[in-house]
């Protein structure tokens, strides 16, 4: 009987301060064009020395052609599952072949996302701080670190990738 009452007890102080699962590892898939993308969780405690050293990860494995190609106009599908995030962003940044900004990351386009059913999709098109180059070439090939950053209330969370595309 002391076990019984003791479990309704806790059954009771649950329900009515309400159980909090830790969603630290939110999970997410991304595709393109039916085929998953690799991504890593970012914890902006991680910068070094005040660096933003976010894309390195990237850049560690030879060869570079590992990274994901990706045409202009393709859309990469972002899918949170349940429940969905209130707020989704994308953050597109240029970067040199050892994952470092080419440009200052303040020059990196931020674009807000809807989300409908845990489901956000981000269109990928040229990055205007790609125009800033002096040196123009049509068959040129960026690298690209994108940082999508999604909100559950006062909890956020990041996601990082590299991709590869035209001008």
């Amino acid at each position: 009987m002391k076990y019984v009452l003791s479990t309704l007890l806790l059954i009771i102080v649950m329900g009515i301060t309400g159980c909090r699962v830790n969603d630290d590892n939110r999970k997410m898939t991304l595709t393109v064009g039916g085929e998953s993308v690799d991504y890593v969780m970012y914890n902006p405690s991680e910068s070094e020395n005040g660096q933003d050293y976010r894309y390195k990860f990237a850049f560690q494995e030879e060869p570079l052609t590992n990274i994901k190609y990706i045409k202009m106009q393709d859309k990469i599908t972002i899918n949170f599952g349940n429940p969905s995030p209130d707020k989704v962003s994308v953050r597109d940044s240029l970067l040199h072949s050892n994952g470092e900004y080419i440009y200052p990351d303040k020059l990196s386009l931020v674009t807000p996302l809807p989300i409908k059913d845990g489901v956000s999709k981000y269109i990928v098109q040229k990055n205007p701080a790609s125009a800033l180059s002096s040196q123009f070439d049509k068959s040129k090939k960026y690298f690209r670190g994108i940082t999508i950053t999604a909100s559950w209330g006062k909890q956020e969370k990041q996601y990082l990738f590299v991709i590869r595309t035209d001008t």
